[in-house]
């Protein structure tokens, strides 16, 4: 995706991304069609396609809805959500948001499940406790588990190192998600 920088150069964006509301109970996701890795929009194209689905979803009590067909190729889509996150939010000096966010832009999403689990548990495939950092280490997310082992994908990790940027660090606050 290439949005517009008032009409003069472009700026690159990873997929998934999500933008996320200040309680964590709504979400907006760009995503690509089946088949397409890439597409040219503006932001002013993803607000206009937001609004949308904002008047014919959210105001009318539904849950959410999607609008496709955006894009020059119109292989990008917005998909509107409700979300519910189990993020628990506490005072504390929380690292810079923009490297957190970049944290979340960078670790993988992939959907595929995985176990995770204790050091010498057997079943284990990613031994925990998991540090992931961003590039310059000054922010950090370690995924723990409470049972000897847990299944989950990246991307379940990704939606809730999500969640706790956009409810926590957005406001200067530390958090923990909570049963992913």
């Amino acid at each position: 995706m290439a949005p517009e920088q008032r009409g003069r150069g472009h700026n690159d964006v990873t997929l998934p991304i999500r933008f996320i509301s200040y309680d964590g109970l709504c979400t907006i996701d760009i995503v690509t069609k089946d088949g397409v890795t890439s597409d040219t929009t503006s932001y002013y194209d993803l607000l206009r396609a937001s609004i949308s689905l904002e008047h014919a979803c959210v105001a009318k009590n539904q849950v959410g809805g999607i609008a496709m067909n955006i894009g020059e190729q119109a292989g990008l889509g917005l998909v509107m959500t409700s979300f519910q996150p189990r993020v628990q939010c506490r005072r504390g000096q929380a690292p810079p948001l923009s490297n957190c966010w970049h944290l979340a832009d960078t670790m993988k999403t992939t959907q595929e499940k995985n176990t995770w689990g204790n050091p010498g548990d057997p079943n284990a495939f990613i031994r925990l406790p998991k540090p992931l950092y961003e590039g310059n280490r000054k922010c950090a997310a370690v995924i723990r588990t409470v049972g000897p082992t847990d299944v989950s994908s990246f991307y379940e990790i990704w939606e809730n190192i999500v969640a706790v940027n956009g409810m926590c660090v957005r406001f200067g606050h530390l958090g923990s998600a909570l049963a992913v």
